[in-house]
């Protein structure tokens, strides 16, 4: 009998009528074969530790871009910014929350904290301004609190370097390439886009690719108990 590996050999179609491949005339039932192993029922495939990302756009999305003047006026007041994650970049100080300009920002995360999430007073810890310039990025960090997230001010979604989480499995590598296939293994994200916000949970590894644009990546992001 020819097999699955001649079939695909072959040329198999669904539309092939000839005895190659898994025609009718070779298919084997598990239930006409003897020796074939127990019987058995109800196969369902159920998720455990699943790792949860809310997304969500921003309808004020010019209220949201009067920030970046802002942003670039703190940047011109404090040049050396923060070196954490960030490489060939400017980063903010994490006290954005407590200035007036961006009230407004706070208040929506914090509302799409406990409406969305859970039905608990949420508090911003704090929050800070990413730009990358061409060829700028930040290597794999997490952060602290219980939410983390970033909002999205100005990018090009093709070019400017995505969001990339990393699995938390921390073990899923061990299964190989098989195992890459079967359990989704590689390395997930998004793509930038004005406007865009996500939030995930503070432990939940990630990084920012390189900006390959020849404009400025600019998001804020934050950390939320």
């Amino acid at each position: 009998m020819t097999g699955i590996k001649d079939g695909i050999s072959g040329g198999l179609s669904s539309q092939d009528n000839s005895d190659t491949g898994l025609s009718e005339g070779n298919f084997i039932s598990i239930d006409e074969v003897t020796n074939s192993g127990l019987n058995y029922h109800d196969v369902a495939t159920e998720g455990f530790y699943v790792t949860p990302v809310w997304k969500w756009m921003v309808s004020d999305i010019e209220k949201l871009k009067e920030l970046v003047p802002v942003l670039y006026k703190i940047k011109e007041e404090n040049p050396e910014g923060n070196n954490r994650s960030n490489f060939a970049s400017w980063q903010s100080p994490d006290d954005l929350h407590l200035r007036p300009e961006f009230k407004d920002l706070v208040q929506m995360l914090l509302n799409i904290s406990e409406v969305q999430i859970q039905n608990h007073p949420w508090e911003c810890i704090g929050m800070w301004s990413n730009i990358n310039p061409p060829g700028g990025g930040n290597n794999v960090h997490m952060h602290e609190g219980v939410l983390s997230g970033t909002v999205w001010l100005q990018a090009n979604p093709e070019l400017s370097g995505g969001l990339v989480f990393c699995d938390p499995r921390i073990r899923s590598k061990m299964s190989g390439q098989r195992g890459s296939l079967i359990f989704g293994t590689n390395n997930k994200g998004y793509h930038p886009i004005d406007g865009m916000g996500v939030l995930f949970p503070a432990w939940f590894e990630h990084f920012v690719l390189e900006n390959k644009d020849d404009k400025d990546r600019i998001s804020i992001s934050f950390n939320l108990v």
